[in-house]
């Protein structure tokens, strides 16, 4: 896929989303409490992580660069 198209920023918008999601998921899986603000944290700490680990990997959209 053409890492400057529009559905390549788009898939890593929703993976970003499905990211934050999981890890609250798994978070209330293990039977933790996710409040509001351990819900706020864990989108800033995957928010800021996951397009520097796209950056470091290379395959971040151009958009992002």
């Amino acid at each position: 896929m053409d890492r400057d198209s529009t559905g390549y920023l788009l898939f890593h918008y929703v993976a970003l989303l499905a990211i934050i999601f999981g890890v609250v998921a798994l978070l209330e899986g293990l039977g933790i409490e996710v409040s509001l603000w351990v819900g706020v944290a864990v989108a800033v700490l995957v928010g800021i992580g996951y397009p520097i680990v796209l950056s470091v990997a290379g395959i971040e959209p151009e958009q992002w660069s």
